[in-house]
């Protein structure tokens, strides 16, 4: 698999927290006599720790499985009793808490850990606490502030440009039965697809120069028209005109697959071969290992079309794909998107990126192993 143009997240930020926030220099503390006397299951009778800060101090709104980790120190004497977890004063949100370091000495560095589920609907700023529950005897520690930023509405719509430089001159050296029933009589164009795809015959495909003429082709005359530099998300993807289209931020989800148009412009040619599959990961979304919230859209073309392109080439066809990324800041990354076609970038509905289509023949040559799984979203 390669997914060409994808780029790993830089973790710098990461880093640094682990060498500097997560082992803060503590004051030291002596702990008075009294205090020690006192027994150890009354509410009230040790000190919670000082929570400092959280890292990261902010995520978009929708975020889920999201790692957050509060720093600070214990002011206490002895070990600190436990469980400890997170809490989050944002209405609609919830941490699940992970772990807990437990302190043993005064003056010593606490951290607890856990995973943060934030609803779409949820924006602000909010209070990151800890909670410990002692016998039963609930006591809270000092909030640190913690921030929701609103996401953008990201779309990409993936479409075949036919005016990509290889589809505006088609290769030399085709055979003339090819070309004359492919060019001439709509009925006769049908008919050619009809052979490659339905009765899988290799009909006037001789030669590489045929097979790469045909492909040109067929890519060149089923050509989607360019989206607009400014769409309203819901209304582009219903009204189809795509081969891929992904929509995710302020709580929109909306993947999906379009439908290659009639080469031949007949009407002949079954809606079998022009509906578009869906991947199994069509939709996938998650956390990647870097941190970041993903959505992928994947397809390709139908069944029908794969069979035609099969016979043609001798091989599975290839996937396409784009994932929308989130950091924890709600800026949207695009890039990791397959080679084909061209790629149209939206932020709330205005175009703000395209990446370019790749040549047929290039797309072609691989297969269907030409694709990405959750687990290679870096």
């Amino acid at each position: 698999m390669q997914a060409a143009d994808s780029s790993s997240p830089s973790n710098t930020a990461s880093k640094e927290f682990e060498l500097n926030i997560i082992a803060p220099e503590c004051p030291t503390v002596t702990p008075t006599s009294h205090k020690a006397a006192q027994p150890a299951d009354l509410c009230g009778d040790i000190p919670l720790p000082d929570i400092m800060g959280v890292f990261p101090n902010q995520a978009p709104a929708g975020v889920t499985g999201l790692s957050v980790t509060t720093y600070g120190c214990y002011a206490g004497w002895g070990a600190y009793p436990g469980p400890m977890t997170l809490n989050l004063s944002l209405p609609g949100a919830n941490v699940t808490s992970q772990n807990v370091v437990f302190p043993t000495d005064p003056g010593t560095a606490v951290q607890v850990a856990g995973t943060l589920n934030i609803p779409s609907t949820v924006t602000g700023q909010g209070l990151i606490s800890v909670t410990q529950n002692d016998d039963g005897c609930i006591m809270q520690t000092n909030s640190v502030p913690f921030y929701v930023v609103p996401e953008p509405e990201v779309t990409v719509i993936a479409w075949v440009d036919g005016k990509a430089p290889d589809l505006v001159t088609f290769p030399s050296g085709a055979n003339s039965a090819l070309m004359n029933n492919l060019n001439g009589s709509t009925t006769a164009c049908a008919f050619e697809l009809f052979e490659w795809s339905v009765l899988q015959v290799r009909a006037d495909i001789n030669t590489s120069a045929d097979v790469a003429y045909a492909n040109a082709w067929l890519v060149g005359h089923s050509a989607n028209a360019a989206p607009p530099s400014l769409i309203t998300p819901s209304v582009q993807r219903s009204a189809g005109n795509y081969r891929l289209f992904n929509d995710f931020g302020k709580g929109s989800v909306s993947p999906n697959v379009g439908s290659t148009p009639d080469p031949c412009n007949t009407g002949l040619v079954p809606n079998m071969v022009l509906a578009g599959q869906a991947s199994p990961y069509m939709g996938a979304s998650g956390t990647s290992p870097s941190g970041e919230v993903y959505q992928l859209a994947e397809g390709r073309i139908g069944t029908l079309g794969q069979s035609g392109s099969e016979t043609i080439n001798g091989r599975t066809v290839p996937w396409i794909w784009s994932v929308i990324e989130f950091d924890s800041s709600g800026k949207p990354t695009t890039s990791n998107h397959a080679m084909f076609p061209t790629y149209s970038v939206y932020t709330n509905g205005a175009l703000t990126n395209t990446y370019p289509q790749c040549s047929v023949q290039s797309f072609v040559a691989n297969d269907e192993t030409y694709q990405l799984i959750p687990s290679q979203i870096p």
